[in-house]
């Protein structure tokens, strides 16, 4: 177990790195923010005052979004979780979450995942899997390397010529690119095992979504129209790469 001031350390230290997180979310796609920034103090910008800026207007007077909060938050819950539960892979699996918590975001908000997002993950899953080989089950540095690239190449090249065969079938624009690269950044991190849960689960988890919205009688005239474009895929890629991790671990593991 994590002691109290440990705890508290990480929870302060994911705060801060959520404040950034946020920042990235509001500047990769759009460049720009949904408050006034050049008129926010600086103290708003800092972990946990935001809280207190969500019932106190800012000196524009338009309200800090509450995802602002939630992010700070859940950053911080998920360094004290990955430092618990898997320490020696604590870093990792955190910069991992921080990658797909800023694409999921930026997904839902714009549908849009912005490069700096995707191609940065890309990089730090090939680095962070040298640095940490044991990332994808070995001890040498160059075999995690390799693997990772491997991921990386499955992931991104697999989904990008089954989406460019649907696309040509179907004569309609199917997958945006953003969602090609952010499966490759998954096998970065995951390699190629986790790319193909990714896309098996995450195709399960937006299938349930949009059934599940669709039942709903206020949701169903709505959705069905929604149905005939298209819907984030980001965000489901990104909470299947995520059950991707305990699975690895405890079940696979456990089972072994």
């Amino acid at each position: 177990m994590v002691n109290a001031l440990v705890a508290i350390g990480l929870l302060l230290l994911g705060s801060l790195i959520g404040s950034i997180l946020n920042c990235c979310i509001d500047r990769w796609p759009r460049h720009s923010s949904p408050f006034h920034t050049e008129q926010a103090t600086a103290r708003q910008w800092m972990p946990f005052i935001l809280i207190w800026a969500l019932i106190k207007r800012n000196a524009g007077g338009s309200s800090i979004p509450k995802r602002y909060v939630v992010t700070e938050i859940l950053t911080g819950i998920v360094a004290i979780l990955t430092y618990q539960w898997m320490p020696s892979l604590a870093i990792p699996y955190f910069v991992l979450f921080c990658i797909l918590w800023v694409a999921t975001c930026t997904d839902l908000e714009t549908w849009i995942i912005s490069d700096a997002c995707t191609l940065t993950g890309i990089a730090l899953g090939v680095m962070l899997s040298a640095c940490y080989p044991s990332l994808h089950w070995t001890s040498d540095r160059m075999a995690s390397v390799v693997l990772s690239l491997q991921g990386m190449c499955w992931g991104t090249g697999g989904l990008f010529l089954m989406t460019s065969f649907i696309e040509w079938f179907m004569r309609k624009d199917a997958m945006g690119l953003g969602d090609v690269k952010l499966i490759g950044c998954i096998g970065a991190f995951l390699g190629w095992e986790g790319c193909v849960w990714s896309l098996f689960v995450g195709s399960l988890l937006g299938t349930l979504f949009v059934c599940l919205r669709t039942l709903h009688p206020k949701n169903r005239q709505r959705q069905l129209l929604i149905l005939k474009h298209a819907i984030p895929f980001g965000p489901h890629l990104a909470a299947a790469a995520l059950l991707f991790i305990p699975y690895q671990h405890f079940v696979l593991m456990g089972l072994g």
